[in-house]
């Protein structure tokens, strides 16, 4: 007889779901040189961004939030070098590595996501790129105040916020009270 269960369960992807929300999309990226490169955030597959640089080039991707990362699909005018990615300096460690779909054996998460084409002496050319995931948790903006609760004196109003997001935890307060005074 053998301790302990028969199989082991983890994370996995497959790729983005059907009508998943490509997050890269009209986000802000930028080549080494602090060029813009935000045509290969455009969801159009012919507007090309090719870096200034020529040793080791890479493009960044800043998303508006915290994400969790999936599946990431590059698009090049020609066959893509061997990239790494990273996500907030955590490694996307590969899988399912193909023309240009990477899948990530770990779910790296972060903000900002890096194509860096190592060993690479000439310049760098992507035409497409885009980012599937899940947001991190992160408040919305606090609900307007209610009314206070006494006619006359000193009373109480209240506000509230919500979580959104679909992993992790959203520190701080979800409500706040104050005090109030009609008079």
């Amino acid at each position: 007889y053998c301790r302990g269960l028969d199989y082991e369960q983890g994370p996995c992807s497959e790729g983005p779901c059907p009508n998943e929300k490509n997050l890269a999309l009209d986000t802000n990226a930028e080549d080494f040189a602090f060029k813009p490169a935000r045509i290969v955030v455009d969801g159009k597959d012919r507007t090309c961004h090719t870096t200034d640089m020529t040793f080791e080039p890479f493009i960044e991707v800043e998303l508006d939030r915290l994400t969790e990362v999936h599946t990431v699909r590059v698009i090049g005018d020609t066959i893509l070098p061997s990239l790494d990615i990273t996500v907030d300096d955590q490694s996307c460690k590969l899988t399912n590595e193909g023309e240009t779909e990477f899948s990530c054996d770990t779910f790296p998460t972060g903000k900002i996501i890096r194509f860096s084409a190592f060993g690479l002496t000439g310049r760098l050319t992507l035409c497409e790129i885009e980012i599937y995931g899940s947001y991190g948790l992160q408040w919305s903006e606090w609900g307007e105040w209610n009314e206070c609760d006494k006619e006359c004196g000193f009373g109480i109003r209240e506000r509230t916020r919500e979580c959104d997001g679909s992993f992790g935890f959203c520190p701080g307060e979800w409500h706040q009270t104050s005090w109030c005074n009609k008079t």
